[in-house]
């Protein structure tokens, strides 16, 4: 809706990525941040299973 507001404030990561891989054309950044991306979120769920395995004992 804002377009990433005031000077990209509040773009996200993954309207960040799309937006420079096919606005900016620049593919390969675009994939580096993505497989940031995809670490980053697989951490997260690990630590997210391994808290809620916790929890269940």
């Amino acid at each position: 809706m804002t377009d990433g507001g005031p000077a990209g404030s509040t773009s996200i990561l993954s309207s960040y990525i799309f937006t420079t891989a096919y606005r900016k054309l620049d593919f390969g950044y675009a994939s580096a941040m993505a497989v940031f991306l995809l670490l980053l979120m697989t951490c997260y769920a690990l630590v997210l299973l391994r808290i809620r395995h916790q929890l269940l004992k």
